[in-house]
């Protein structure tokens, strides 16, 4: 995908491939219980562009996301159990009669922990095989232990869904290429892990 003599093709066919991704990933979200083997599916697909370069977007698209899906959508049940639990805390704190800011603080802080875990976990699962149990562990230990790659992942997140609300026809590129440049990020930190461990 990213190799080519001529720099105008190599130009359209990355943004046709951005395109084609990120409308895959629409619409295997459309059903909005398949966003997380959708979003496992795109990550897998940024990193075989990074590792392989040239792949097709919809056959690898349909692989990954049978490959991953029940697994996935398993952790996807977890997380909305999760979150759930957070907005239901949200509202408890409403109704306190003291230390609310203090109750407002953690629970923001568990927020963005959350929201740090959850931009981290896609990237893990790409490129990490083992049970959900390990997943969930490891993606933990690198939203704590890598805070700057953290805390940049957040301000893309922020700053795509940002452009997409002011212009939400750059939806059909902002989502995959956002998703390349966070795993463009992690992929890094995962090869230094393998190099370590060998």
């Amino acid at each position: 995908m990213w190799t080519s003599n001529s720099k105008l093709y190599n130009f359209i066919d990355i943004i046709t491939n951005l395109f084609q991704l990120s409308i895959l990933w629409m619409i295997f979200s459309l059903p909005v219980v398949t966003i997380f083997p959708a979003t496992a599916a795109m990550y897998c697909v940024v990193r075989h562009w990074i590792l392989y370069e040239d792949i097709s977007v919809y056959r690898s698209f349909i692989l990954f996301f049978k490959d991953n899906f029940k697994k996935s959508f398993i952790i996807g049940l977890i997380w909305l159990a999760v979150a759930t639990f957070i907005y239901l805390d949200y509202l408890a704190v409403l109704h306190f009669q003291f230390a609310k800011p203090l109750f407002f603080s953690v629970l923001t802080g568990f927020t963005l922990l959350g929201l740090g875990f959850t931009l981290f976990l896609f990237p893990v699962m790409a490129n990490f095989d083992g049970p959900i149990k390990i997943t969930l562990k490891n993606t933990f230990l690198f939203t704590v232990g890598k805070l700057p790659i953290t805390f940049f992942m957040v301000i893309l997140t922020a700053t795509a869904i940002g452009i997409i609300v002011t212009a939400p026809i750059t939806s059909f590129f902002i989502i995959s290429t956002a998703a390349y440049l966070m795993y463009r990020m992690c992929h890094k930190t995962f090869e230094q892990i393998k190099k370590q461990a060998n």
